[in-house]
């Protein structure tokens, strides 16, 4: 049963339980629908300081590109440095 399936038949399951029970199985089924959904989803890089973020934007602003596509070859010509040098 996919997680949307799960959520259409809570109330059906449910009817008489406490809401204590409701709530565990809402709770459930979203945590499921989340890790169903994060299966497919892109996910993204969260830069945590300011220098990174500046880097970021001056790169992106620099290039006329994105900020992923700017950090995604950024990190590309990195890698490729580092394992032409041996450092893989």
């Amino acid at each position: 049963m996919s997680a949307s399936e799960a959520l259409l038949s809570l109330p059906m399951r449910l009817i008489g339980r406490p809401k204590a029970d409701l709530a565990f199985e809402l709770s459930l089924s979203i945590r499921n629908l989340e890790k169903n959904s994060r299966r497919s989803a892109v996910m993204g890089l969260s830069l945590k300081t300011e220098e990174a973020d500046r880097l970021a934007r001056e790169l992106s602003r620099l290039t006329g590109e994105t900020m992923t596509d700017a950090m995604t070859k950024a990190m590309r010509e990195r890698l490729e440095r580092l394992r032409a040098a041996g450092g893989e």
